[in-house]
């Protein structure tokens, strides 16, 4: 949920050109020739090609799209002009680690014995067998059961203990170990049902594996998982017009969701065998870097590490989630709102980074079209390679024959162009074209 009260400073600008034929507008669009801004297009109004062809022949080159809409409103790249997988935005624009970017502890930037990235297996460059999908899913099903039953104590504030939940940290290790990319996906996937349950138990399964891209040890990501399996129990306990609103909330709306991180801490005060760093992710996963979060507005330094974690994974699995009052994200556009995020001070680089390590820009099952013209779905991630994952392609017009297994690590000349939100071929997506 996102505050009510909009500023200029929650306006990003792009050229005009990047506007989705189509698109309705949730929020204004503003003229990106003038400070303060002027309005030029009114919450409501439907893009079409002809309306945007008169902007630009009057002259108006840039638009300054409100942040929380820039997805939705923006078309995907041109095909006549790819990004490099070099210089994609989530790899060009995230932070460095070095000046005066803070690490998230010397003892993480080494992998030592202990960490658990150790016990992941090797998988082949081959999609994961079926038996294991359904393993994996069940597996999955069975601990959103559990932890629908422990909210719904939360709910009725009946007693519990960290043995009610914390064998679904130890459970979701085993699997993470077993098929790091299979995990990882139904950690993503999107779900409409079942909030705040599924939402805690996807972000604690992002989180651990996250975690493991930096070298955290087993106990160190139980009690991170255990944190991110509760952090947003509280907010069963506010109003439910609130969380379900089809539409952006309004200011005293907003302070009411900023609660739940202090309702959650209550609910589990008496939880005797909680570890304390699991209690930490839970009041501090909706803090910001730069002091922007809540409850308590505090900055880096002041936020425990695996809050700082947890913030990363709670928000990616937000943005690719539909929410009341949104679509979800691809993953790779929630990569890359992570990334503007970290630029802008939000969230920890080094976090961002293991993410894109753990998830790659295009996650398992993804569809992309390469630079060839094929198109392709992710069966496999790279590691730190997150812009080269392991593809199944097909020609566009020959979808019904066998696919061709590519490792974009080993062949250069090709590329991701650009995700897409299914497997069609391209000619589908023609009408996006602002100048016919």
């Amino acid at each position: 949920m996102t505050k009510a009260a909009t500023t200029t400073r929650d306006y990003t600008t792009i050229p005009l050109e990047q506007l989705r034929v189509g698109a309705v507008l949730q929020a204004p669009i503003l003229d990106g020739r003038h400070h303060p801004s002027v309005l030029l297009l009114a919450e409501g109004t439907k893009l079409t090609s002809r309306l945007l062809r008169r902007l630009w022949q009057r002259g108006v080159r840039e638009v300054r799209v409100r942040q929380d809409e820039l997805v939705r409103v923006s078309r995907p790249p041109r095909p006549g002009n790819p990004p490099q997988p070099a210089k994609t935005a989530a790899a060009r624009s995230l932070p460095g680690t070095s000046g005066n970017q803070h690490r998230l502890g010397a003892r993480f930037q080494k992998v030592d014995q202990n960490s658990f990235l150790h016990k992941l297996r090797p998988c082949e460059a081959a999609p994961p067998n079926e038996d294991d999908v359904a393993k994996f899913s069940d597996s999955y099903e069975q601990s959103l059961r559990q932890l629908d039953g422990l909210f719904e104590c939360l709910a009725s504030r009946e007693s519990i203990t960290t043995r009610d939940f914390r064998h679904i940290s130890e459970q979701a290790l085993v699997e993470l170990a077993r098929d790091k990319d299979l995990f990882v996906t139904l950690g993503i996937r999107p779900e409409h049902d079942s909030y705040p349950s599924r939402h805690c138990l996807q972000t604690a399964m992002l989180a651990m594996a996250v975690g493991t891209m930096l070298g955290l040890p087993e106990k160190t990501l139980l009690d991170l998982g255990l944190g991110c399996l509760v952090h947003d129990a509280g907010m069963s306990h506010i109003d439910p017009s609130i969380v379900q609103a089809r539409r952006k909330l309004n200011e005293l709306e907003f302070i009411e969701i900023t609660k739940h991180p202090s309702v959650t801490f209550d609910l589990l005060r008496e939880v005797d065998d909680l570890p304390n760093a699991s209690r930490m992710v839970i009041y501090q996963s909706h803090e910001r870097c730069n002091g922007t979060g809540y409850p308590r507005h505090r900055r880096r330094d002041q936020i425990h590490y695996l809050a700082r974690i947890a913030a990363v994974a709670d928000v990616y699995v937000a943005l690719v989630s539909p929410r009341p009052h949104r679509p979800g994200m691809l993953p790779y556009f929630a990569a890359e709102q992570l990334v503007r995020d970290a630029h802008d001070g939000l969230f920890d680089p080094n976090v961002v980074r293991a993410l894109l390590t753990a998830v790659s820009l295009f996650p398992l099952g993804s569809y992309i079209e390469l630079n060839d013209g094929r198109v392709g779905k992710v069966i496999r991630a790279n590691g730190p390679a997150y812009t080269r994952p392991v593809v199944q392609v097909w020609q566009p017009d020959r979808l019904h024959e066998a696919p061709a297994i590519v490792d974009l690590r080993d062949t250069p000349e090709l590329h991701v162009r650009r995700p897409l939100p299914d497997l069609l071929p391209p000619a589908h997506e023609a009408d996006l074209d602002l100048w016919e």
